[in-house]
């Protein structure tokens, strides 16, 4: 779902303080949410299904084990909770994304299970729609990808004139071409992503290393895997 966010021009509405915790409209929202889930999902769930999502990902990546840590798996329920876990780590949906999405796994599953599995399916192409949309378009992704390609440089000191210049002809830019690309465009961006690896200063400015294995790890976030359907 897009939603476009004009500002507004309206005093009247600009000095208003956000108060989520008092605002009535969130508040009956929120409750008839927290209805829907539980009623729908499971009522005779044990315990908070976060809490149990929790344990189920430190069970199999913290501990490198294939098992769900319930007390027991014996119930049709606890039985029920583990395959739809795994559904949806099957999916391979992950951080903010997978925080948005949960809510609605819980309902379809609560349906049937056609509907979760045609929900996971769509919802995953969506989201991979959308992390090849930012990789085409956004600008931090394209220097962390840029970054993540100079095994070369590793280990090697490099003026940051000569990064932006670097930069430029990965992007495919004219040097008169969109001057948002300089010397200190670039600085900031290797800061703000956190991909110096270390720096000196000399005469000319600051050199630095770069980050290139961690841009490696990155970029994964935003890159798809080609899966066929």
């Amino acid at each position: 779902m897009t939603l476009i966010l004009e500002k507004s021009g309206s005093s009247g509405v600009t000095k208003l303080m956000e108060n989520f915790d008092k605002n009535p409209t969130i508040w009956e929202i929120k409750r008839t949410l927290s209805e829907l889930v539980s009623f729908s999902v499971d009522t005779n769930a044990k315990g908070d299904i976060y809490l149990e999502w929790n344990n189920y990902i430190k069970g199999k990546y913290t501990n490198n084990n294939d098992i769900y840590t319930y007390t027991t798996l014996t119930t049709l329920n606890d039985i029920e909770r583990h395959e739809l876990f795994t559904k949806i780590d099957a999916s391979n949906i992950e951080g903010r994304n997978l925080e948005l999405i949960f809510p609605l796994l819980l309902v379809a599953s609560s349906i049937n299970q056609d509907v979760l599995n045609n929900s996971i399916i769509l919802l995953s192409r969506l989201i991979g729609n959308k992390k090849e949309e930012d990789f085409a378009n956004d600008r931090d992704v394209s220097f962390i990808d840029f970054v993540s390609r100079q095994d070369d440089l590793k280990l090697q000191y490099i003026p940051i004139n000569e990064l932006s210049r670097m930069f430029r002809e990965f992007l495919g830019e004219q040097d008169d071409e969109d001057r948002w690309l300089n010397a200190k465009w670039v600085g900031k961006a290797l800061k703000r992503l956190n991909l110096i690896g270390t720096y000196k200063r000399v005469s000319q400015g600051r050199q630095i290393v770069l980050a290139v294995d961690r841009a490696k790890e990155k970029i994964k976030l935003f890159k798809t895997e080609d899966k066929n359907d």
